[in-house]
């Protein structure tokens, strides 16, 4: 018999932090909250497999902060397949150190509650279980994500539903998925914030009363609502990226991820299974030393201290926020390695197949995934889960440049790599 848990833990600062995610905001604190931000459970075992998933509203997880939560989970409720996914919104506390920045900006106090709330949350799932049906499926959503890259359209429309229902027909679980940055609200902003997916838990939860929504991004890593990379580092305001746009994109994936529920059919005899694999993929080859990164910010701090021409400030401006985003994806990296290890969890319900990666993948590549695996399975890609590495971008959109892919601190060939080893890893399970 399938049997499922629940639970929902709030994970909102009671105090002013700072917001992770935009460099416009470097150096401020919050000024308040606008909707509450949550760590969400899901536990579903069987008579031959047990896992849990946990999907908390903020932009990262790294697993320095993961590690103490999986060893309290394992050693204090007996779960070792523990699965842990972002939803990647830009307006809650950090979760990754900030070497670039003068001031720490991770709070600590924060850190700790976080933890402490995974933690609860996990154990609410697995002591509160109840008989259950799963029913999963998709539906396509093309009129809200756009690829940010100049020249490029394309995108993966899909929006996933996962269900769980009690034996009683009451709804208790949706988890909905969907490829596009939690970054309808911009660096103007300094309200905490879950983004579009809090408006979207609001409408799915108003018509599934009993139920806990979640919300898991997909492979995201070039993919907005239609604003450049640049522009929003930079902290220019757009008249699209408001409270009132992210509600209104919130409620139409609500509606439609509503549209799908209402046509699964549930099952109560599914396969349910994770398998944790360790790939390694490959770095970017003659990286700059931490200090020739930090002589080069300070330079270009005196050349904008003392630049009167606006376009020229700009860009420079630009640079030193390249060059910062740089030293902080290679901290931790020694200058020697040469790749770094990642954890990709393989996530089965039936026939539906999450893929969990870390970083953020772009489309091209996830939807390479997918077509690997969709013969015999309804695979779903997502990133930002089980650690943080930044950008996985293709290799074309490597060749070409731009933020993503110069501030990355892969080799060309990553996209590629990462394929082949999780090619290698689903024949390993076979």
């Amino acid at each position: 018999m399938l049997k499922c848990g629940v639970a929902s833990k709030t994970i909102t600062p009671d105090h002013p932090v700072a917001l992770g995610g935009f460099a416009a905001r470097w150096g401020k604190k919050s000024t308040g909250v606008h909707d509450p931000i949550y760590v969400k459970a899901f536990y579903a075992a069987n008579e031959n497999d047990k896992l849990l998933m946990l999907f908390a509203d903020v932009l990262e997880l790294k697993e320095s902060i993961l590690q103490p939560v999986k060893e309290r989970i394992r050693n204090e409720l007996a779960m070792d397949k523990v699965s842990f996914s972002a939803t990647h919104t830009h307006s809650a506390p950090h979760t990754c150190p900030q070497p670039q920045l003068p001031v720490e900006e991770m709070d600590a106090a924060w850190i700790a509650y976080f933890q402490k709330q995974m933690f609860e949350a996990a154990k609410e799932a697995l002591e509160n279980t109840f008989p259950a049906k799963i029913g999963y499926g998709t539906i396509p959503v093309p009129e809200i994500a756009r690829n940010r890259r100049v020249g490029h359209t394309i995108t993966d429309p899909t929006l996933s539903v996962l269900r769980a229902d009690d034996l009683d027909g009451n709804t208790r679980w949706i988890l909905v998925s969907y490829a596009c940055h939690c970054t309808v609200l911009d660096g103007n902003s300094f309200l905490v914030s879950s983004d579009y997916p809090g408006y979207l838990y609001q409408y799915v939860q108003h018509v599934y009363p009993n139920s806990i929504c979640a919300f898991a991004n997909g492979c995201c890593g070039d993919i907005n609502i239609g604003y450049s990379a640049d522009a929003s580092a930079l902290g220019e305001a757009m008249d699209i990226r408001t409270f009132e746009n992210a509600e209104r994109i919130g409620n139409l994936l609500g509606a439609r991820a509503v549209a799908c529920a209402n046509e699964l059919q549930m099952q109560e005899n599914v396969l349910v299974d994770l398998r944790e694999h360790r790939i390694s993929l490959p770095l970017r080859k003659n990286r700059p030393s931490e200090a020739a990164i930090r002589e080069e910010i300070h330079c270009l701090d005196e050349q904008i201290k003392t630049c009167s021409d606006p376009d020229t400030q700009k860009e420079r401006m630009l640079s030193k926020i390249y060059q910062q985003c740089i030293l902080e994806g290679l901290h931790g990296i020694a200058p020697s390695q040469t790749e770094i290890q990642i954890q990709v969890d393989f996530v089965r319900f039936g026939k539906r197949l999450y893929v969990m990666t870390p970083g953020e993948l772009f489309t091209e590549p996830g939807l390479a995934i997918k077509e690997l695996l969709s013969e015999t399975n309804d695979p779903i890609v997502l990133g930002y889960s089980n650690g943080h590495v930044g950008y996985i971008p293709s290799k074309g959109a490597m060749l070409e440049g731009g933020y993503e892919c110069e501030t990355s601190v892969f080799a060309v060939n990553v996209a590629d790599e990462l394929l082949s080893q999780i090619a290698l890893a689903y024949r390993t399970d076979l």
